[in-house]
């Protein structure tokens, strides 16, 4: 899947810090399986802490809905 693609552009570069953007939904997708997955590759397998929020572009001035997740992650807390 590209999620796991991404996941092994981070492992290779090991960044600080990173940002995804996706879908609300993926949270819910295949009951919460894809969610799962994501996180623990991310915290379990490659050490980040991970904190997401959901944002729209409407709330930053700009005349646009349309809800996206983004999701941090760090190498410190």
């Amino acid at each position: 899947t590209l999620f796991d693609e991404i996941a092994k552009i981070i492992e290779h570069h090991r960044p600080k810090y990173f940002i995804l953007e996706n879908v609300p939904f993926i949270r819910n997708h295949d009951n919460e399986v894809t969610w799962k997955y994501m996180v623990d590759k991310l915290q379990n397998q490659l050490g980040y802490h991970i904190d997401h929020k959901e944002y729209s572009p409407h709330e930053f001035g700009i005349p646009q809905h349309r809800r996206r997740i983004f999701i941090v992650g760090s190498k410190y807390q």
